[in-house]
C-alpha cells in the first residue's frame, strides 16, 4: 500500500530534504527522489537518491507474509533501508559535490501495511468475491487460450479496482501512524565538483519518533507528531563570504513537526515544522539559531510523490539567515 512520501536517509545527512524532521514510513524495495532546491546556506541545489532495502531485494520472495508477522528479527531486516545519494551546487556560490551513504532501522511502526488485519481482511473479502464464481471468471476445460487469456486478465483488472479501495482506506488509517526510526551516515565532499577530489566529510546520526494521536478520536486519522534529533559533525561547509574556503562544522537539530492530511483521503499531507539549531565553526563558539517552515506532501498517481518546502532561518551569529 503506498502510504507516504518516502524519506531518504542520505538526503537526510546531507541536509537537503524538504523538511529537517524526517518521518517514520516503511522503506520500500527500491525508491528513487530527485531533488531541485535551495539549501539553508541559499545556495541552488539538484540530486539524486537511491533507496532499497536489502532484505526484500535478496530473499523478499522467500518471506512469508505468515513468518514475517511472527519474526521480529525477519521485521526489523525487511524495514532496514540502505541509501545512497548525491548533491552537487550549480552556482558559483557552490560548486562541490557531496556524497552520502545512509542506513535507516526501523525500531516499530504501527502503520506497516503487512502487519494490518483490517487491509488483510479486506484482501480476501476481494479475492473471495462472488462474482468469481460466475461463468465470466470462471475457466472450464474446454475453453480456449484466447477465451482464458480474457477472463484471466477481465479477473485481474476488476481485482486491481476493488483492492484500490482497500488500499485508501489503509492509507487514510496508517499514514500517520506511531513509530520510531534511527539512522546513520558517512558522507563525502569534493570541493572543486570533480569526482577524483572526494575527501572525508565527517558523518550523522539522527533519530524520530512520532505520534500518530491514536487514543485521541479528533485526531487519529488526520494528524501526526513528530520530534526529531540529529547531529552532524566535521561537515565541509564553504564559507558565505569566500565560496573557495571552507570550514568545518559541528551541528546538533532539535525538533518537532506537526502534519495534517484534511479530507477523506491522505492525497495532501500539510505540516509545520520548526527546529532548534545549534552549531560551530572550527570547534570555536557554539551558534544558536532557529528554523521555521511550512510544507506539503502531495499523491501525484500510485507510487509518485511531490513534496515542496518553504521557509527561513533566524538568529544566525553571521547573519546569515537565508530562506529556502
Amino acid at each position: 500500500a503506498d502510504l507516504a512520501v518516502p524519506d531518504s536517509p542520505a538526503f537526510t545527512v546531507l541536509g537537503v530534504t524538504p523538511e529537517n524532521v524526517s518521518h517514520p514510513t516503511i522503506p520500500r524495495e527500491f525508491a528513487t527522489s530527485l531533488l531541485n532546491g535551495v539549501d539553508e546556506r541559499g545556495n541552488f541545489q539538484t540530486g539524486l537518491a537511491l533507496d532499497f532495502v536489502p532484505y526484500l531485494t535478496f530473499f523478499g520472495k522467500d518471506t512469508s507474509l505468515f513468518s514475517y508477522k511472527r519474526n521480529r528479527m525477519e521485521r526489523f531486516l525487511a524495514r532496514t533501508q540502505v541509501s545512497f545519494a548525491t548533491v552537487k551546487g550549480v552556482t558559483d556560490e557552490d560548486k562541490s559535490t557531496r556524497l552520502a551513504l545512509g542506513l535507516r532501522m526501523t525500531v516499530f511502526d504501527k502503520g506497516d501495511p503487512r502487519i494490518d488485519g483490517d487491509l488483510e481482511t479486506c484482501y480476501t473479502k476481494v479475492l473471495n468475491n462472488p462474482e468469481f464464481k460466475t461463468d465470466e471468471f470462471v475457466i472450464f476445460p474446454e475453453d480456449t487460450d484466447i477465451i482464458k487469456a480474457k477472463k484471466l486478465r477481465k479477473r485481474e483488472e476488476l481485482v486491481a479496482q476493488l483492492i484500490e479501495t482497500c488500499d485508501e482506506k489503509a492509507r487514510k488509517d496508517n499514514w500517520n501512524a506511531s513509530g520510531w526510526i534511527v539512522g546513520f551516515a558517512p558522507t563525502w565532499i569534493s570541493k572543486t565538483g570533480e569526482t577524483r577530489n572526494f575527501e572525508w566529510n565527517g558523518g550523522g546520526f539522527w533519530s524520530t519518533i512520532a505520534y500518530g494521536f491514536e487514543n485521541l478520536d479528533a485526531l487519529k486519522n488526520n494528524s501526526q507528531l513528530l520530534f526529531h534529533v540529529r547531529y552532524r559533525n566535521n561537515e565541509l561547509v564553504p564559507d558565505t563570504d569566500d565560496p573557495t574556503l571552507f570550514f568545518s562544522q559541528d551541528s546538533l537539530y532539535v525538533g518537532g513537526r506537526l502534519r495534517i492530511a484534511p479530507g477523506e483521503e491522505a492525497k495532501s499531507i500539510f505540516s509545520l515544522e520548526g527546529n532548534y539549531i545549534r552549531s560551530r565553526q572550527d570547534k570555536g563558539p557554539w551558534d544558536n539559531s532557529r528554523r521555521f517552515s511550512l510544507g506539503l506532501e502531495q499523491r501525484i498517481a500510485e507510487n509518485i510523490w511531490f513534496a515542496l518546502s518553504v521557509g527561513g532561518q533566524g538568529g544566525r551569529i553571521d547573519g546569515a539567515n537565508h530562506a529556502f
